[in-house]
C-alpha cells in the first residue's frame, strides 16, 4: 500500500501536478492507522501513526 502511494505521488510530481494534503486526509489516515485489525485498521500505535 505505501509503495503504491509513493509511486503514484512520484508520477504526479514528475508530471508537475499539484498535490495537496488536507486536514481531512490526515485525520482519516490517523483513524484507520490506529484502528484495530478486526475493525479493518492497521493496528499502529500512536507513535507509529505520527511518524
Amino acid at each position: 500500500m505505501c509503495a503504491e502511494a509513493l509511486n503514484a505521488l512520484a508520477i504526479l510530481r514528475k508530471q508537475k501536478e499539484d498535490c495537496y494534503l488536507t486536514h481531512q486526509n490526515l485525520i482519516e489516515f490517523w483513524r484507520s492507522a490506529t484502528r484495530p485489525a478486526e475493525r479493518n485498521g492497521l493496528r499502529m500505535n500512536l507513535s507509529e501513526a505520527e511518524a
